[in-house]
């Protein structure tokens, strides 16, 4: 894009502000995935990840369908307000639960990893094979007169479906088998307060 302003103090302020935007535009899909509104989307159909099964046969794993993300429990708890005031609260999580991914079809470890790998691709941010909801991490927050404030503390999941084709590579001759798979895999631990 080309700047009319030739003062760099103005360039610096456009530049920070085009940032801001496309990170502004990145949470609000998150916030869309993240909230179940993202079920349903397909994933874009040049992606793909390949690995190396052996020596003379590979594997090529694509996304299919997006189910959307679900926020899994770990830990609950509440604060119970029952003065005439505003008053500040902790919840803090002293249980933990650790989510791990997970494929339907049986694959080489291999596979499984390029599978994650293909999902953090087709979402556009990354998932863990393996991750805990914590320990010891506390939220704090404001409860209103009278009223009860809930808190859980958990782990974000997120579920797609797929396909893997197994083919020679190196003068082979083709397709050797095709896999369909659902995939769940851990994202981000989060409280919600509500």
């Amino acid at each position: 894009m080309a700047y009319i302003s030739v003062d760099p103090a103005i360039r610096d302020r456009e530049r920070t502000l085009k940032r801001l935007i496309r990170r502004l535009a990145a949470m609000m899909l998150f916030v869309l995935v993240g909230s179940g509104v993202g079920a349903g989307f397909a994933a874009p159909a040049s992606a793909k990840t390949c690995v190396a099964v052996s020596s003379n046969v590979g594997a090529c794993s694509t996304v299919t369908s997006r189910a959307g993300s679900t926020f899994n429990v770990a830990y609950r708890d509440s604060v119970i307000n029952g003065t005439s005031a505003t008053i500040s609260a902790t919840c803090e999580a002293s249980t933990s639960k650790t989510y791990t991914h997970s494929v339907s079809a049986s694959v080489e470890a291999k596979v499984k990893a390029g599978i994650l790998g293909e999902m953090g691709v087709t979402a556009g941010y990354g998932f863990s094979a393996s991750l805990s909801s914590g320990y010891s991490t506390s939220a704090t927050f404001s409860v209103p007169a009278r009223k009860t404030v809930k808190c859980d503390r958990g782990v974000y999941t997120e579920k797609m479906s797929g396909k893997t084709v197994y083919s020679y590579s190196g003068g082979g001759s083709g397709t050797i088998k095709t896999v369909s798979w659902s995939s769940t895999a851990p994202q981000r631990a989060a409280w919600s307060i509500y």
